[in-house]
This record gives C-alpha cells, structure tokens and sequence, in this order.
C-alpha cells in the first residue's frame, strides 16, 4: 500500500511538473510580445478607432482635451480616410482627413471643402513616420519589458494581457529616435511641400499688394525659415517623460491597447523661434499628458475605404 501512495505521489509530481511547463512564465510572456510587436510592423490594412484624452499642461494652467478617432487605412498607409471628433484646447473639432494616390486632403470645417497637398514623401518613408520605425521600436519595446520593475502578464480567454512601464533608458532612446526621424529624415523631405503652402498662404494674403517675384520669395523663405526652426526646436526639445503600455496580444497580434505617455518640450525656445518678440510672459515648457486607447480590427483583409469624389467644385482654390 505504501509504495502504491509513493507511486500515485510520485506520478502526481511529475504531472504537475509537466503541467507547469506547459503554462505561462514571463519569458514565455515576451516571446509572445516579441512575435505579436513583429506582426503589428508589418500590418497594410485594418479599420482603427481610437479614444483620446489629454491634459496640457501651462504653466499653472491646464486644457482639458478629448477626441475620437475613426478610421482606415491600407497599402502601407497611402490609402487612408480618418475622421476626429471632440475638443481641442477649448474648441470643437470635427474634421476629416483622406490619403490617396499620394495626395492629402483635409477638410476645411468653415468652407466645407478640401484643401488639397501632394505628399512630399515616398510610400516607405510615410509608413516609417506613421510607425516611428516599427523595427527599431520591437528591440526597444523588448528591452524595456525584459527589464521594467512592473512588467506583468495576465491569461485571458483567447489572450495575454501584458503591462509594463517603459524604464528611463529606453525613454530616452525613443525620444532620440523620434528626433533624429523627424530633423535629418522627415524635416528636408516635407520643406517642398511647405514652401508650396506658404506661397498658396501669401497668395491669398498678399494678393492686392504689389510685391515683385524677389521680393515675394524673400517673403516665402522667411516664413519656410521660421517653420523649420520651429519644428527643430520642437524636436530638440522633446522629452517622453512616460509610457506605461497596457497591450492585449489576441491571434498572434496587438489589435487592442492602452498607452499612458507623459510628453514636454520647450515652449518659450518655440515661441521665440517663431520671431515673436512678446514671449516674456510664454511658459518655459509644455506638458502634455495622454490616455490613448486604440483598437484595430479587419487586419490585413482586403477592406474597402470610402473616399469622397474630389473635384474642382469641393476643393479650396490653390
């Protein structure tokens, strides 16, 4: 009787052995989140709805903001038609904007019609910008989880649930990356296509006065000059002060997720970038503090996206 209890014993550590083996550990947590960050790099097409909100942060001031999100895209993102909705900085939002055949169009709410510009960049260098570069991002996202002091998992029906704030270092690889994207990348490719909205700008402004053609490109030049300024300004000053993910990895993929990211950059060096000579008052630095929920359905199915038929009559005059 004995060694029949010290057999049953036995044959019950092993199966609990094997059963343990079977189940979920954070190493095997990762390995899912490494596969399931491999596979949203490489998504063409989906139907994506998003809820923001958002605090900025002024000084001792704080806006409130909270907008929707509603949208598609495919091949690679060229094809894309996004509608936001909400509050932004106290004012009502409700806009439209569509990507087509290496064109935008954005509605104007006033006018009711589309202001029309070609992309300034290729299908690859867009979707870079869209993903911040999803290849290097997987490493980063890795690194972080392997290390963050409050990574968790949770097994869900169907799913793995995993949560983790993102550790300083990998914070300041991000924001280096995001600004060596957008100053030597995205910057020298999109002054083409600002130059083009600044001259439809002083055309319409400058219109009744009589400025010769030096005289008007001076002008442009300036204006294109403080713009870039700006935009390096913000960039150079960037700081991703937090990222906490909440990612809910289903069928191999991240098609749901919860983002908490503290942002800040230098407001009064932006303002005085700009040339205002009244920034005294400006605060030095703007906090901007997000909760962002996206969820990602139809993946890489063959969707179809309505865009509106754009045509002279419902487009604003160059």
């Amino acid at each position: 009787m004995k060694k029949r209890i010290f057999s049953l014993l036995t044959a019950a550590m092993v199966l609990c052995v094997a059963l343990s083996g079977c189940g979920m550990n954070k190493e095997k947590a990762i390995e899912q989140l490494e596969s399931a960050l491999k596979e949203n790099a490489s998504m063409d097409s989906g139907n994506m709805t998003a809820e923001v909100e958002a605090q900025v942060q002024l000084g001792s001031d704080s806006i409130d903001m909270n907008l929707a999100v509603e949208g598609a895209f495919k091949d690679q993102m060229q094809t894309m038609a996004l509608k936001v909705s909400g509050d932004m900085m106290g004012m009502p939002l409700d806009s439209q904007l569509y990507q087509t055949e290496g064109f935008s169009y954005t509605l104007d709410p006033e006018s009711g019609k589309y202001l029309k510009q070609e992309s300034a960049m290729s299908a690859e260098q867009y979707q870079n910008l869209m993903t911040l570069s999803q290849t290097e991002m997987v490493e980063m996202y890795l690194d972080a989880a392997k290390v963050a002091e409050d990574f968790a998992f949770t097994e869900e029906e169907k799913a793995l649930r995993i949560n983790f704030t993102m550790p300083t270092e990998q914070l300041e690889q991000m924001q280096q990356m995001i600004s060596t994207t957008m100053l030597d990348e995205m910057l020298p490719m999109m002054e083409q296509q600002l130059r083009s909205s600044v001259e439809e700008q002083l055309d319409a402004l400058l219109g009744s006065m009589e400025l010769d053609q030096e005289q008007l490109d001076a002008l442009i030049d300036e204006q294109i000059q403080a713009l870039i300024e700006m935009e390096k300004q913000l960039f150079t000053s960037l700081q991703i002060t937090k990222l906490h993910c909440d990612m809910l990895i289903e069928d191999g993929a991240i098609n749901e997720q919860t983002l908490e990211m503290g942002l800040e950059f230098a407001l009064k060096d932006l303002v005085e970038a700009l040339g205002m000579t009244d920034a005294a008052n400006v605060p030095e630095t703007c906090a901007l503090n997000m909760n962002i929920h996206s969820l990602v359905q139809n993946r890489n199915e063959d969707i179809q996206i309505e865009i509106p038929e754009f045509t002279a009559e419902n487009l604003l005059a160059a």
